[in-house]
Formats: C-alpha cells, structure tokens, sequence
C-alpha cells in the first residue's frame, strides 16, 4: 500500500523510540521461561540465568522445593558457574530426576553428576595443580549436594532420600516391622497393642545409627545387644532417636 502511495507511514502511526537500541531486541539477549514441568522433561539446554533463577526460593520467584527434578538434557556439562548455592540446586535437582522410584539416590550417582558438571569450575591453571584442583571441587560440590539432600540412615547403605516424606515414609515401614517382630519376640513386655512407633521430623540419622538401641513404645531403650541374631539384625538398620530441638536440614 506504501508503494501505491495509499497509505503512509504517518497514517500508521508507526513510533520509533529513539534511546531503544535495536541489540535489546536480538533473540539472544532473551532466555527461556520454564515451568516446574518444563525442568523434569526432556528439552533443549538452558542457560546459566534460567537455571539460576528457577531454583530461587518461591517468594524470590523460583520454584525450590524438595521435589523440584531437572532432566540431563537441560544442563549443558560447562553451564554451572561457580556460585555455590544455585549450582548445588541445580545438581541436586539432576540427582533427583535420577533417583530410584523408592526416591533413593545412589551416591555413584552424585560423585557423576560432579564430574560431569563441575571440574571446569577449578581455578587451578598450571598442570601440576589441576588434580589437586579437581579433587577440591568433588569435595566441595559433593558436600554442597549432599547438603540438600537426606542421609539413608541404614549403616550398610551409602545413598540419599531426595526428601523427608520419602524418608520418613521408608522409617515408618521399618519402624512397623521392627516393632512386630520384637513384640513377637516378646523383647519389649511394656508394649501394649496398639502402640505405634511414630518417626518425627527431629530425626538425626547419622547420630541415631551408632546408638545402638532403639525406643520402645514405652519409651525405655532396646538394646540391640540384648537381641536375638535375627531381630537384631532387623533392628540394626532403624533409627529412632528421642525427641531432639534439632531439626533436619531443609
């Protein structure tokens, strides 16, 4: 219509402002807003700001929680910066996506998950420093991860819950074996039918899998020592811990 001279660019009402620079509009200088959803499925790669800001907490605009997943094909292996509170969020989030249905992960899974993502991280330039610099990030990282992470309190196991409901549903069943088979064992004469071991969300795994005893409903002390072989084996790997001000990590 311009070029028939009908209409111009007057009548269009066409505004330019004049302090916009047209590389604000370059695609490039976006990045992708995602969903929860979005993190948990298969799609392209994000970027570090994408990323970051998705494991905000919630009043800062993130999604966070104990269940956020991100699936391997949205973290490229050099994207994490060294940031240490988002990066660890990020990787326990990968973990997650690759835990176990039961929500266990493995710890050969986290020790990957460091080494794929973050020994770029080091700072160590000369030859002769950069395992040294290696072994500081999968320490660092490791730990970071761990962080943000449950503990699997069973003494034979060197794995994490992704959260406390997985991990006090997984108490509660061995709390309810262990109390059948000592009741039927007749090693607590105070329990009484109906009474219920009941995990809380003071629980200290670590602390509680040296003790060596478990509480009866009663409240009085089980020594495993005292156990028949098999009992006492049952009851080696659960924890119960009397009420402690000490709250897990969240």
């Amino acid at each position: 219509m311009l070029a028939n001279g009908e209409t111009t660019i007057e009548e269009l009402h066409l505004k330019v402002d004049p302090d916009t620079s047209i590389g604000e509009y370059e695609p490039d200088s976006y990045y992708l807003t995602v969903t929860p959803d979005d993190l948990a499925e298969p799609g392209p790669e994000l970027d570090w700001e994408t990323l970051r800001d998705a494991v905000e907490n919630p009043e800062d605009g993130g999604y966070w929680n104990d269940t956020l997943e991100i699936h391997e094909s949205r973290v490229g292996e050099d994207v994490l910066k060294a940031s240490h509170r988002p990066a660890a969020r990020i990787l326990s989030g990968l973990a997650r996506s690759q835990a176990y249905e039961n929500g266990v992960v493995p710890r050969e899974t986290i020790d990957d998950l460091v080494d794929t993502y973050c020994l770029h991280l080091t700072n160590r330039v000369a030859d002769a420093e950069q395992e040294r610099g290696k072994e500081h990030i999968r320490e660092t990282y490791t730990d970071l991860i761990t962080d943000q992470l449950y503990e699997n309190p069973s003494p034979t196991a060197d794995s994490y819950y992704c959260s406390t409901d997985t991990l006090q549903t997984r108490l509660q069943t061995e709390l309810d074996t262990a109390q059948s088979v000592a009741e039927r064992a007749d090693m607590s004469p105070t329990s009484t039918p109906g009474n219920r071991l009941t995990p809380t969300t003071t629980m200290r795994p670590t602390s509680c899998a040296r003790s060596g005893s478990v509480i009866s409903p009663a409240g009085s002390p089980i020594s495993l020592a005292q156990s028949t072989p098999d009992v006492r084996t049952l009851l080696n790997s659960v924890v119960v811990t009397t009420k402690s001000t000490t709250p897990m990590k969240v």
